[in-house]
């Protein structure tokens, strides 16, 4: 018996032609001399039992034989294409039984199986399997008396020794096609770069023949020490083209039977054996019948597959042993180029070849099959696979037994779906399949956990939320009752949260702070730079029913060693959650990804937040128009605090080494926020402003807080009377104001930072000197581009007096994701780069105003942004409109969008009011709205109807319910303890055939009471009795106004709408209520979606009503009603009777003009908008998502001619987004546009095209502007 030697090995010129002909149909330039490198000394020392490695330098992705081309058949059978799932497991070991390999090969000792049970060279056989020293395998032929080039020199007899060394070559290559290492910028690679190569000699150093007995040997040794695939390029030796007729020789049934006996043990362990078909041209079909022994490719068994040679157009190779019956499918075997003896690189050709690409092909296909569970002995399911996952060329044909080809990605694939099936699955432990990563991109695009967009590469940011490195430790109590020894099915899902904090560094979590009765949530997302398999571990001394890991959404089946395997299908962010039942030991994440054969720390691991910033559902924001930030109006941060604090931390933990609670005990700030209430049931007793949070100096946070005051301090303090303060400080990042990735650092004894919802960072520091805290950095954080984000610091601050306190100081500086923050930063203020929706200085010419309170209602029982200040209006254009460029436009059924929310139509109010104005003058007399605000009589109790305010709602809208906001920024404070309540007639005992009434409040971005609250809430350290709201009674707010928000729904008509102060009703005083106005500058739009100012001139839509019009009424959402005709003219503005080309005559029907107001003058000026009616019309005039002029009520038969005015204060050179709708039933089938304009000083004038201009930037406008 003899190894199947390279078919011509030894003729260069004849391989390199090969090679350029391949290269040719390859479209490849012709090949580059191959290296030939010298052996290194030694072979590499082994790895260290059992300890998992740490990182290793980020592969080079490169292996030049293979990007060349040289490498042909790697591409051919889709090897490069299952990398993507794996390269193979380290723990999957391929036996190559052979002529030995160049151990100290760099392509090949990366790769080598190294024998854990043995130490190197101290001639003891370690392990006790009867081999000394057999590290990397062993030699089972013996090696005579070497030279210094390790050659044998034949002077002596042969024997056994330890080392493997190859002194032919054969073996060595053979070894690399199966296992060579990738990426390591050094010649080619393998086809199972990540198994390992367990070398095992059987050939006779002074001959090379290979006998039975070395062979029988060597398989019982590949059994017992762990392989998973046997690799066998040998067999008997015949002439070429052999063709017995007449039966075997009575031996051959010997050297059968022999083969036989040694391949049994390893088909019932699960062990592959793979096997060369042979280069003598033999028909194998032909021997077996005729008894002929050509072993082991012909030994009958369920784990034996013998491989024939294809050349590169997929034909059989003239060389290659066949058998329609007996050889099982091909592999690539003309010109192989891979790894030579001495170090370098070589083509061959043979089966000896082609059987070494498909144990490379079964090594990958058992690293899917085995990922879940470690089973890798799966021979039988393995073979099932890779013959029916074979491709079957279409210009040629294969006489084997499947007729094709091995398909090595196809074969991946098919283990994989096997793999993850619950109805297939094979293994004890399922591989799980990830669920969806955080993607986006124009292929491919997913969503991740609350509709956030996901990036489309694992360096891709751009549409990540706001990210951390490192992790989330979320404590949830466990309710009474429930098991203390079983995680609930559903994890933390409905249960309450009592405490988070921000962890970084490697994955390795102990000195928790709370144990018993919890429930820890440990979350990130893990990076996966591309699609694959991945294993992960947990380690930890705890019992297995007391942990879970959930992977990208998925439960992840893990076996005894608490190792399970994942499959991901496309390259991102990864969820990861480990729960924790009442946790004390220490516990470990490792991972292994298809690039790194070895379990590291998991790695690189994000805290993602759960929420994008978004700004409120009220005010400029709403209009695309607007700049981006134009709804941050406050300069700065909004405070709230309590003085008084006791300042004695307690631990909440029994756990080892847990340490006391700063926010648990002192400030549960963090966990109202962590538990998506907002801060809603925290009791702050003081609100006021800050510029900065920079307080060093002594004293500065006293004079900051305006402590000083003593009514004031008075009413913040609870009771106890002591000189801490515990509060938040909140605002909003600025867009575009930082580098997208920075680093925070803090300076206070206790606090905690939050962005968005993600807490970043934590402070706690009880033994320090309270003049002298220390300071922390956090993590390098990542803002998603062109994302604002909400910031909120909790703090404990001790020993607030008027000439000392601790310092409570922020800072941010530029940092690397990775890297995080250089050693030579700059830190500077966050002044200037903040900012804040909540609150709002008019005076400050960020914003013109309108005075009043806006309120807008939607039929039904819902809202945009209901029960929370800080939801998105979601601004989407409806269907575009026919372009016209006359007066005259044809009829079409297009629709057009709302009056105020400017293409949010889906979203957009059925009415918008201003008040007190409707109260004062219902009628909608010639009296001024501006006379009407600044009268004493129109100071009104907060209590009314809807049909009040909107006179004939009732009447036509029986049975129907409405949801009502109400807002504005308010110059005032809720002084009562009992704070704020909003109260509508039957709130609470609706019947049981109607939906609930409710109601909600909002302050300063905040919910401070709600109908629906249990009225629990009470002040750290207080103790007074609960109370239902938290607004605070204290205010001072440097001439600043807070947003003032109320919410009702399920409502009626004729229900009374209240809100009081304490038990005293609430006014609604126009002086003392703001309502922001927004403006533009002048550019066109820039953006889809964004509406840019336009030519001067008018244009506008006339629109039929649906059949829920209310008759009395003029409605502000005009979505979806039927277009008649459209206007367009650059000669007129807001001053015309415009002529459309439907007449419908006397048609009750909608006529709206969008465009933009010019507000002339070079200083901040009150003007006056002047509004006249036609008979039989009725005109509402919205700025933003604020009602300037309140329709008059309509009647399409009596209405008479009116004319009212408002002021508003506009900011000089300000272009003012603004919708006109007007209802008209006039019979000669136009609408008058009839609104002129007074500055200070100056007369009466018309809107004209001079200070009116259309819009562009959006096709629903139907006209080029």
């Amino acid at each position: 018996m003899a190894y199947l030697p390279g078919l011509d090995a030894n003729n260069t010129a004849l391989l390199t032609s090969v090679l350029t002909y391949i290269r040719a149909k390859m479209g490849l330039a012709p090949p580059a001399p191959l290296p030939n490198q010298p052996p290194t000394a030694s072979p590499p020392p082994p790895s260290a039992p059992d300890a998992p490695s740490q990182p290793p330098p980020a592969p080079v992705a490169s292996d030049p034989l293979l990007d060349s081309g040289d490498q042909w058949y790697m591409r051919a059978v889709g090897v490069t294409d299952a990398w993507q799932t794996t390269r193979g497991a380290a723990e999957v070991i391929i036996a190559v039984v052979d002529t030995g390999a160049d151990l100290s090969h760099p392509d090949i000792a990366p790769s080598l199986w190294v024998n854990k049970g043995e130490i190197p060279g101290n001639g003891v056989d370690d392990d006790g399997n009867g081999f000394i020293d057999d590290v990397y395998g062993w030699d089972f032929a013996g090696g005579c008396s070497l030279g210094p080039d390790r050659r044998c020199t034949g002077s002596s007899q042969c024997r056994p020794r330890a080392e493997p060394w190859d002194d032919n070559g054969h073996g060595t290559h053979v070894a690399g096609t199966a296992g060579a290492a990738a990426g390591n910028n050094l010649g080619g690679a393998g086809v199972a770069p990540g198994a390992r190569l367990m070398i095992l000699r059987v050939s006779d150093c002074a001959t090379g023949a290979i006998f039975a007995s070395a062979v029988v040997a060597a398989f019982d040794y590949a059994l017992r020490m762990g392989a998973h695939v046997v690799q066998a390029s040998f067999g008997q030796s015949y002439p070429y083209g052999f063709s017995p007729t007449q039966p075997a020789p009575w031996y051959h049934a010997g050297w059968i039977r022999t083969y036989d006996n040694a391949i049994r043990p390893l088909n019932d362990a699960g062990v592959l054996v793979v096997a060369a078909a042979g280069n003598e041209a033999i028909d194998l079909d032909n021997l077996k019948d005729l008894g002929y022994a050509y072993s082991p490719c012909l030994i009958t068994s369920p784990n034996v597959m013998c491989v024939a040679s294809t050349d590169p157009d997929d034909a059989p190779s003239d060389f290659s042993n066949l058998g329609r019956a007996t050889v099982h499918l091909a592999a690539p075997g003309r010109a192989i180029v891979n790894a030579d003896k001495g170090g370098g690189y070589g083509p061959m050709s043979g089966t000896s070849f082609s059987a070494p690409i498909v144990s490379g092909a079964a090594a990958l296909v058992l690293s899917v099959l085995g990922a879940g569970s470690g089973a890798y002995r799966q021979a039988v399911q393995a073979r099932d696979v890779l013959l029916s996952s074979a491709a079957k060329p279409s210009s040629a044909v294969l006489p084997v037994v499947t007729g094709a080809r091995v398909a090595v990605a196809a074969a991946v694939d098919a283990a994989l779906a096997q793999a993850t099936s619950d109805a297939k699955g094979t293994t004890d432990v399922p591989l799980t399949k990830a669920g969806p990563a955080y993607r986006s991109g124009t292929t491919g695009s997913t969503t991740g956990p609350n509709g956030v967009p996901l990036s489309a590469t694992g360096g891709a940011t751009a549409s990540l939320p706001v990210m951390a490195q490192g992790f989330t430790e979320t404590y949830c109590k466990l309710p009474a009752g429930m098991p203390a020894s079983v995680i609930p099915p559903n994890g933390t899902a409905g249960l309450p949260v009592i405490d988070r904090r921000p962890i970084t560094g490697i994955a390795s979590f102990a000195n928790f702070r709370h144990s018993a009765g919890v429930l820890l949530s440990i979350t990130c997302h893990v990076r996966l730079d591309s699609s694959g398999l991945y294993s992960v571990r947990v380690s930890t001394a705890a019992p297995a029913t007391m942990y879970r890991l959930l992977f990208g959404g998925q439960q992840v089946a893990l076996n005894a060693q608490g190792v399970g395997a994942v499959a991901a299908q496309q390259p991102g962010y990864y969820s990861v959650e480990l729960l924790l039942l009442s946790p004390r030991n220490r516990v470990d994440l490792w991972i292994r990804t298809p690039l790194i054969p070895n379990f590291i720390p998991m790695q690189p691991c994000f805290s993602f937040a759960g929420t994008r910033y978004r700004p409120p559902a009220v005010g400029p924001a709403r209009t695309p128009s607007a700049p981006i930030g134009a709804g941050l109006l406050g300069s700065g941060w909004l405070v709230r605090y309590n003085a008084s604090h006791s300042f004695a931390p307690v631990p909440t933990s029994t756990a080892p080494g847990s340490n006391p609670v700063p926010f648990g005990t002192h400030a549960p700030g963090m966990a109202a926020l962590a538990a998506g209430n907002g801060m809603g049931g925290i009791k702050y007793r003081a609100v006021t402003t800050l510029p900065d949070l920079n307080l060093a100096a002594p004293g500065s946070l006293y004079r900051a807080l305006r402590l000083s005051a003593p009514e004031f301090h008075t009413q913040a303090q609870s009771s106890g009377g002591s000189s801490g303060l515990t509060g938040d400080a909140t605002t909003v990042l600025k867009a575009g104001v930082l580098p997208r990735s920075f680093a925070v650092k803090v300076s206070c004894r206790y606090c905690s930072l939050v962005i968005n919802d993600l807490p970043v960072l934590e402070v706690y520091d009880s033994t320090g000197s309270a003049t002298n805290p220390p300071t922390a950095t956090s993590a390098c954080v990542t803002l998603p581009e062109s994302d604002m984000a909400r910031i909120t610091l909790f703090f404990s601050v001790a020993d607030v007096q008027p000439t000392s306190n601790s310092p409570l100081v922020m800072a941010w500086a530029a940092c690397d994701p990775v890297q995080g923050v250089g050693p030579y930063v700059q830190w500077q203020s966050f002044a200037g780069r903040v900012a804040s929706p909540d609150f709002w200085d008019p005076g400050s010419y960020v914003s013109g105003y309108a005075q009043g309170l806006q309120c807008d209602i939607w039929k039904g029982g819902s809202m945009p942004g209901a029960s929370s200040a800080t939801l998105d209006v979601v601004l989407a254009p409806p269907p575009p409109a026919t372009a016209t460029n006359s007066s005259t436009a044809s009829s079409t059924a297009d629709s057009w969008d709302d009056g105020s929310g400017w293409g949010a139509a889906q979203v957009a109010p059925a009415y918008k009011v201003r008040l007190p104005g409707p109260l004062c003058d219902q009628q909608g007399s010639t009296q001024s709205d501006s006379q009407a605000d600044s009268a004493t009589a129109c100071v009104q109790p907060w209590a009314f109807m809807l049909d009040s305010v909107l006179p004939g709602l009732a009447a036509h809208s029986a049975g129907w319910v409405w949801s009502v906001r109400c807002w504005a920024y308010w110059d005032g404070a809720f002084s009562d303890p009992a704070g704020p309540k909003a109260a509508v007639t039957g709130m609470g005992n609706s019947r049981s055939d109607q939906p609930t009434k409710r109601a909600d409040i909002f302050l300063g971005g905040r919910q401070v009471w709600s109908s629906t609250w249990p009225g629990a809430a009470t002040a750290p350290g207080s103790s007074q009795p609960p109370t239902a709201s938290t607004a605070p009674t204290a205010s001072d707010l440097a001439g600043n106004v807070q947003l003032l928000v109320v919410e009702w729904f399920n409502v009626t008509a004729t229900d009374y709408l209240t809100v009081t102060d304490g038990d005293t009703p609430l006014q609604i005083d126009p002086s003392s209520l703001f309502l922001p106005l927004p403006c533009t500058a002048p550019s066109p739009a820039s953006a889809v979606g964004q509406v840019g100012v336009g030519n001067p001139g008018h244009f506008s839509l006339t629109l039929l009503p649906d059949i829920e019009d209310i008759p009395t009424l003029t409605g502000s959402n005009l979505w979806g009603l039927r277009r008649l005709g459209a206007a367009d003219s650059g000669a007129q503005g807001l001053d015309a009777l415009m002529t459309y080309a439907s007449n419908v005559g006397r048609q009750v029907r909608y006529s709206a003009a969008h465009g933009f107001l010019l507000a002339l003058s070079d200083i901040p000026e009150a003007y006056r908008l002047i509004v006249s009616d036609s008979a039989l019309s009725s005109t509402a005039v919205h700025v933003g998502g604020v009602t300037l002029r309140n329709a008059p009520k309509f009647d399409p038969i009596t209405t008479r001619a009116t004319t009212s005015s408002v002021t508003a204060a506009l900011l000089p050179g300000c272009y003012i987004p603004m919708a006109v709708i007007v209802k008209t039933a006039r019979p000669d089938g136009r609408t008058l546009f009839n609104v002129g304009i007074q500055q200070p000083a100056s007369a009466t004038g018309p809107v004209d095209n001079s200070v009116w201009y259309k819009p562009t930037g959006l096709s629903i406008w139907g006209a080029a502007g």
